[in-house]
């Protein structure tokens, strides 16, 4: 009996052959489960079974192949906003966002084809809103903050390694880089859940920020319960777990005249309590400009501040 027709392609796994009636079929075993079939023109089919046919390799034996799916997968849409505020952005976040859109255009996993943003308005709730509702009618996959005030990367490198992270999680989650606030006590803007005492009748917990000591020896990436958002990137899907606005403050009474809350507080403990763990990347640090750059804390030794009182 005559071999059906057949054409060899050159495949990254191996020859394959199209067979009499147009479908592609695997010589060898190692291929993806058939959810669409394409014959070399282009044109879908509709999945069929498993099936033999003929190899002349073979000498007319009957051999089974497997069906491969030729579909490209789908590569993960970026949107990077930046926040420049009457062009007040550090010239540190125009050469990271130089770095980081390389990185993102040769990342095997993101759409070439970023999305880029640019919100200079006031208030910081409402320009942050206007981004996530800006990102859903793009549908962007992912959604990457950096505000004008940053010197990203002060200490290690943020996006290459969240965005594998963020990948790799089985659920829609964050990541951030840690940095602190201005002087004079310079607090780290990460928070952990805290309480007073165990299995308390009412309910005592509350949210802290590490402190400077916690966070001076602390690495890779963990899962927090609150984060800043200055440098941040968020699986879009988190937003389907939220109900707008996703960005708000919080007050200490009805007045509106002090903060208990900033938006990235509220944001990013939202997310994690309604299950979109948020992690802190430890490794990368990035710098805040107040008037003064607010590094990564350097823990005290006892030699250390023996020899402050030598110098005193």
């Amino acid at each position: 009996q005559a071999a059906r027709p057949m054409l060899r392609l050159g495949v990254e796994d191996g020859l394959y052959r199209e067979g009499g009636n147009g479908m592609i079929y695997a010589r060898r075993q190692r291929a993806v489960p058939a959810q669409m079939i394409k014959n070399v023109s282009g044109a879908v089919l509709t999945p069929k079974p498993l099936v033999k046919f003929e190899s002349p390799e073979r000498n007319g034996d009957v051999q089974p192949d497997v069906v491969v799916d030729r579909t490209p997968p789908l590569k993960k849409k970026l949107m990077i906003v930046r926040f420049p505020y009457q062009n007040q952005e550090s010239p540190s976040v125009t050469n990271w966002l130089v770095r980081t859109t390389l990185d993102a255009k040769q990342h095997p996993a993101l759409d070439p084809e970023l999305l880029h943003l640019e919100l200079d308005d006031t208030p910081i709730t409402m320009t942050r809103n206007r981004a996530v509702k800006m990102a859903q009618q793009a549908r962007a996959d992912l959604l990457l903050f950096i505000d004008s005030d940053m010197f990203p990367d002060l200490e290690g490198k943020f996006f290459p390694a969240a965005l594998d992270f963020l990948l790799a999680r089985d659920k829609p989650s964050i990541v951030a880089a840690p940095y602190g606030g201005p002087p004079p006590l310079c607090n780290v803007y990460v928070f952990q859940w805290a309480n007073w005492m165990n299995e308390s009748a009412n309910p005592d917990m509350r949210l802290e920020q590490y402190t400077r000591e916690q966070a001076a020896i602390r690495a890779g990436f963990e899962e927090v319960a609150a984060l800043p958002t200055g440098l941040i990137l968020i699986d879009m899907r988190v937003f389907d777990k939220l109900k707008p606005p996703y960005f708000y403050y919080e007050w200490t009474d009805d007045t509106q005249s002090e903060k208990a809350s900033t938006e990235d507080v509220t944001f990013t403990r939202d997310a994690s309590l309604a299950g979109c763990p948020v992690y802190c990347y430890w490794d990368a640090w990035a710098g805040h400009w107040k008037r003064y750059l607010v590094p990564k804390p350097k823990p005290l030794t006892v030699d250390s501040v023996r020899q402050k009182f030598v110098d005193a």
